[in-house]
């Protein structure tokens, strides 16, 4: 009687233990009661089964399961309770919530803990201990075409031998499995390429998977081997390409499914069109399949069942061709205010990747290249980052790979002339943007001279003239009519906001030719006005530069008119800009040293050196000018230091504003440049680091009418005077261990030592 009751033990034990993770629990077994009492189990729909009432020891333990979202499957819950301890079985009801049944209340409370924290399908179920035991229907048999229940587990006894469950087809089969169900949450913006470089680090995919729709969408995944599968289980929840993968094996053979990339060779433009009207495409194809655009937008992947793929791929090429015979070309010439959007092809390439657009420069001699390509050769060419982007670097280029066709005006018409005559034209024209020195050419027995302001051709025998002009580059645009239309539309778009219009006043006729000469060298539009007036269209950066330009034109011919002196201690100079150091033994060192040494005894000074920048000193100069005149003689220059922190001094002395506040911080006495009595106050936390030594400057600063006063972080200029006869000059406090003075006005500035000290 021991020996009976300890097998039995065994037998309970044995059919306690949890059934593996990607085994069914019992879902497609049936147990049938034989005449004698005894349990055998045999296939499906072969016998009924009559539940036996529960013994007054036979206890099962059941959660209610809630809040499941309504697409969460038996397969999918089994997967998850199975793995728990003294699990037995589980039912999935329409309407999100299920009953799973436990062995034992510890396994019941254990199983009930991590599925609280489960997500299925994006969110977690409520789970409570269920009272009351519930029915757990399966599916109709197919034999007796009425269900039957899966039954409760209860404890053998003498009486009732235990039965034996044998399941070695089944588990075959699930254990050699060589297929996983991979289902997809988050979007739509996965491929079956990227799923398939996934599980590609685990082993072979065999083919890649088609993404087949639904809610959510999912994947079948095949491996060569069993073993491959299983590693690839490993971890079950992925995040990929910004979708959540929950893995896991199948033991179900997936539908026939294929991917194929459909591309249209004859033109690649149409399979940019495609990807850019899937949308419109995708309502002609079956919900079997789905249709994306590959990686590189080179053609249309359509995966779904093979049929339906096939019949997918019908229409899509047929969608194609469609889209090839509306294909039109729209050319507009590459005049000079193209030149801003040059400098930025993304431009361009954002348009061609909206609206499914292809942009190629077509050069005169007829052949064709592409933005991208164009505009990087060019940009190479350019010999430094700061140097304008001018239509010269275009026509230099255009010249190199002998594409410039030359034509001139002969009975009433353009003929162009030969390929050796373009080029040596060409050479002659590039000379002249350069030196504007005239040109003359010999051929044969002719000899012309070239006139390039007028564009004329003269031949000096005969003294015939002849109108002569270079074939233009054009910008085409290929793609669906519709959207070239959009597409040259959003272009001059932004090009209304990259080109700006500006009047420039004073521009006499001693200074116009140049200024003009130079704005058209940076393929800005000009429109000469009255009263020495010039207008200029083009881009920001550019017109910036002829206005500085056009400054110190008229700085130079004022500075030639008011005979405004430099200091006496300028030496000369072969540029504008230059540095001189001082030697230590001349009064200059001296004077210098002394004002640093007031508040900075310790300092060793290694160098000082003075700075010699025309154009800065003459507007000082001018501004000093003024400043005596507007204050009946008191201008108050006074030498002070400016410690420059983290920004080069050079970058000081060799800008156009000096001191330029404009990229400061913002001061105790609001934005302007702020100026130190105490050298020791600059060359404390304000010096710059240099691999010389620390660096501060000694600047001249008017100060003018100076109002003193407390910190005011608003300021942008002077106050007004109290007794309304204008602003102040400057203003001036005291911060730290030294007075400072504040000016708002660049040009009442000037950096004029540069000093050096350890």
């Amino acid at each position: 009687m021991k020996k009976q009751r300890r097998r039995r033990s065994t037998t309970e034990r044995s059919l306690a233990s949890p059934a593996p993770p990607f085994l069914p629990p019992q879902r497609d077994v049936r147990y049938t009661e034989s005449p004698r009492g005894h349990s055998h189990c045999g296939p499906a729909g072969t016998n009924k089964w009559n539940p036996p009432s529960p013994t007054a020891t036979g206890e099962q333990y059941t959660l209610k399961v809630t809040n499941l979202s309504p697409d969460v499957t038996q397969e999918e819950m089994e997967l998850v309770c199975g793995s728990y301890s003294d699990y037995q079985s589980l039912k999935v009801n329409d309407g999100g919530y299920a009953y799973v049944n436990f062995l034992s209340q510890k396994g019941a409370e254990r199983a009930m803990e991590c599925l609280r924290k489960v997500e299925f399908n994006g969110q977690c179920p409520t789970v409570k201990l269920h009272k009351k035991q519930p029915t757990i229907q399966s599916q109709p048999h197919s034999h007796y075409g009425q269900t039957s229940s899966i039954p409760p587990y209860r404890p053998f006894t003498s009486h009732s031998p235990a039965p034996t469950v044998s399941l070695p087809q089944l588990q075959a089969q699930q254990v050699e499995t060589t297929t996983l169900k991979v289902t997809l949450h988050g979007g739509h913006d996965i491929t079956g390429e990227a799923i398939e470089e996934y599980f590609g680090q685990f082993g072979k995919v065999c083919g890649t998977p088609a993404i087949i729709q639904g809610k959510p969408d999912y994947a079948y995944v095949n491996f060569k081997t069993s073993h491959e599968a299983k590693a690839a289980c490993n971890p079950s929840k992925v995040q990929f390409d910004g979708i959540v993968m929950i893995i896991k094996l199948s033991n179900k053979a997936p539908a026939s499914t294929s991917s194929k990339l459909v591309t249209f060779e004859d033109n690649s433009l149409v399979n940019v069109i495609t990807t850019c009207k899937l949308h419109e495409l995708e309502d002609r194809l079956s919900s079997a399949v789905t249709a994306k655009s590959s990686k590189d937008s080179k053609g249309v992947r359509i995966s779904g069942d093979k049929d339906k793929v096939d019949e997918a791929e019908s229409i899509v090429r047929s969608y194609m061709k469609h889209l090839q015979g509306q294909i039109i070309s729209e050319s507009m010439y590459l005049h000079c205010q193209f030149i801003p959007l040059l400098k930025d092809p993304q431009v361009f390439q954002t348009i061609e990747q909206q609206l499914g657009v292809e942009f190629n420069v077509i050069l005169p001699n007829g052949s064709t290249k592409s933005l991208a390509t164009f505009s990087n050769t060019i940009s190479s060419l350019m010999s430094s980052g700061s140097s304008p982007f001018k239509i010269e670097s275009v026509s230099e280029y255009v010249s190199d790979i002998g594409a410039v066709s030359w034509k001139f005006f002969d009975d009433h018409e353009f003929t162009f002339m030969s390929a050796a005559d373009s080029a040596e034209i060409e050479k002659r024209y590039q000379k002249y943007l350069r030196s504007q020195t005239p040109s003359s050419y010999i051929r044969g027995g002719w000899k012309y001279r070239y006139d390039f302001d007028k564009m004329v051709q003269v031949n000096t025998i005969t003294n015939k003239q002849r109108i002569i002009d270079s074939l233009s580059l054009c910008l085409s645009c290929h793609g669906l009519e519709k959207d070239v239309r959009a597409s040259t539309a959003s272009l001059h778009e932004k090009l209304e906001g990259m080109i700006i219009k500006e009047t420039l006043e004073g521009c006499s006729a001693n200074i116009a030719k140049p200024i003009i000469k130079l704005a058209r060298l940076f393929c800005i539009k000009v429109d000469p006005l009255l009263d020495d007036k010039i207008l200029f269209s083009g881009d920001r950066d550019y017109i910036t530069k002829v206005s500085l330009a056009l400054e110190k034109k008229r700085l130079e011919e004022k500075v030639k008119q008011d005979k405004l002196p430099r200091p006496l201690e300028w030496e000369s100079q072969t540029s504008d800009i230059e540095l001189k150091n001082i030697t230590p033994s001349s009064s200059e060192w001296v004077k210098v040293k002394s004002a640093v040494k007031k508040t900075m005894t310790e300092a060793k000074i290694v160098q000082i050196e003075r700075i010699q920048n025309k154009y800065l000193y003459d507007k000082y100069a001018l501004c000093k000018k003024r400043m005596h005149k507007k204050n009946n003689g008191q201008v108050n220059e006074k030498w002070l230091f400016h410690g420059s922190r983290g920004v080069s001094p050079e970058r000081i002395y060799k800008s156009e504003h000096g001191f330029d506040f404009r990229y400061g911080g913002q001061g105790l006495w609001g934005k302007g440049a702020y100026f130190a009595v105490n050298a020791s106050y600059s060359g404390g936390s304000y010096a710059f680091n240099s691999p010389q030594g620390r660096q501060i400057f000694l600047a001249f600063v008017l100060t003018g009418d100076s109002k003193a006063m407390g910190s005011d972080k608003s300021l942008v200029t002077p106050p007004k005077k109290e007794d309304g006869s204008g602003d102040y000059d400057s203003v001036n406090g005291l911060s730290g261990s030294s007075q400072v003075y504040i000016v708002y006005d660049h040009d009442k500035s000037y950096p004029a030592y540069l000093i050096t000290f350890q």
